[in-house]
């Protein structure tokens, strides 16, 4: 998953929260948009990980 799609789900929980008038309704997608939220911050460590540093070729070590 990337960013951008997770911060895009957050904003639509935070609409929708704003939307609706049931109580528990807007309890649950507040809910839902702070865990967006968690996943997008998370995505974006990894993709910032990921452009940080180029991919090894091996693991391997060697002489082993």
């Amino acid at each position: 998953m990337l960013s951008k799609d997770a911060w895009a789900k957050a904003a639509d929980c935070a609409a929708r929260a704003e939307e609706t008038i049931d109580e528990q309704m807007r309890i649950l997608l507040i809910r839902l948009r702070d865990s967006w939220i968690r996943v997008a911050n998370n995505c974006e460590t990894a993709e910032a990980t990921s452009a940080a540093r180029p991919l090894a070729k091996s693991a391997s070590v060697d002489g082993l």
